[in-house]
């Protein structure tokens, strides 16, 4: 049986049950927990405007919490709760978690930061209402944090293409056949990854000599650097096809003499 975003109902529950847990609430407002759209299989960005708590439990299906206003978002198939006031919002939350222990996406002394995701205010809040919250962690690896094998298979095109396009890069730019700049080779790469179908999220790093020290080197054409002999030359580059979470990023070094 399976449910939101493709998820294995039957074995979160049995993992849920093993872990000791009630159940596992998801809270997202504006796209601050990106683990919530990956379990609604909705990617980055929900569309949901009001705050969403989505709560999977060891022996029922799992339910939705959300205001009216974005009931309509909801995939078909799910049940249901609908608040239009704050004093709605609490009273469903604690008919809910009172007396549960239950995970959320928190991390103790923000020693994860890429999970801790609850703000304070909301643990508070859930706190009052009579919950124990713990770290969704282990939970987030097995259900959340996994490629399926599309995605799996995505990531390996994405790195072959990226490869070619760095090397073919490399081997033009330390050939020295004609001037290059930083920024002109940023500008290269980044055509070459939209020809091939693929989107970033921000430019390639490319750094000549010394700037290749620079974790965040932001070549442009107001600071743009000439590649002299005798230099090395970094090449940092990232892309993802659209519509999906699989990542593909690379780092090539080459040396120009």
């Amino acid at each position: 049986m399976t449910g939101l975003g493709g998820i294995d109902l039957v074995r979160l529950q049995l993992t849920l049950k093993q872990s000791a847990l009630d159940g596992w609430l998801v809270f997202d407002f504006h796209g601050i927990n990106p683990i919530a759209g990956r379990l609604m299989d909705t990617g980055p960005g929900l569309g949901f405007t009001r705050r969403l708590f989505v709560w999977f439990a060891q022996n029922e299906a799992p339910t939705i919490l959300v205001h009216t206003i974005d009931s309509h978002l909801v995939p078909k198939g799910t049940e249901v709760q609908r608040y239009n006031t704050w004093e709605d919002l609490h009273a469903s939350l604690e008919r809910i978690v009172r007396g549960k222990r239950i995970a959320m996406e928190i991390s103790p002394d923000d020693a994860v930061p890429y999970l801790d995701r609850v703000p304070a205010g909301v643990m508070q809040l859930l706190t009052r209402l009579g919950a124990d919250v713990v770290p969704s962690d282990e939970l987030v690896s097995q259900f959340a944090a996994q490629w399926t094998d599309d995605e799996r298979a995505t990531h390996r095109r994405i790195a072959e293409t990226l490869a070619d396009i760095a090397r073919s890069t490399l081997r033009e730019v330390v050939g020295l056949g004609s001037p290059v700049t930083e920024f002109g080779v940023q500008r290269r790469v980044l055509e070459a990854i939209e020809r091939a179908g693929y989107k970033t999220d921000s430019p390639p790093i490319v750094a000549f000599g010394v700037n290749g020290a620079n974790a965040h080197h932001e070549p442009s054409e107001h600071a743009n650097v000439s590649l002299e002999a005798e230099s090395v030359v970094l090449l940092d580059l990232w892309a993802r096809a659209k519509d999906t979470p699989a990542w593909a990023d690379q780092t090539w070094m080459g040396y120009a003499g």
